[in-house]
């Protein structure tokens, strides 16, 4: 009985051995197609972080040009400003340049 066993087992090994060859193949076709999509969309998600992390500092740069903006009209510093035109709290027309003191984001 168990030499009968023993060749039923050679039998099925010698005719299941190319299924795991095709099989193996399939997977590597497989991973070789969902690479390409797969890498396009990490690169789209690392320029879309790229994007937004210029926005995020082009706003924090504004806010902070505001908040110092804040602090000269609370602090009595805008009067001192006299370029291009004397300071006059209902001069609505006037074009002020702004420049910082500070490096503020580069």
């Amino acid at each position: 009985m168990g030499g009968m066993i023993k060749a039923m087992l050679r039998r099925t090994a010698r005719e299941q051995g190319g299924y795991v060859y095709i099989l193996v193949l399939l997977f590597l076709v497989l991973g070789g197609l969902m690479i390409v999509p797969l890498l396009d969309y990490m690169g789209t998600g690392l320029k879309t972080g790229q994007v937004y992390e210029e926005k995020t500092s082009k706003l924090y740069a504004a806010d902070a040009g505001v908040d110092d903006a804040i602090w000269q009209i609370k602090y009595g510093k805008v009067s001192e400003l006299s370029s291009p035109a004397p300071y006059d709290p209902h001069d609505y027309t006037t074009e002020w340049p702004y420049e910082l003191t500070d490096d503020i984001n580069d």
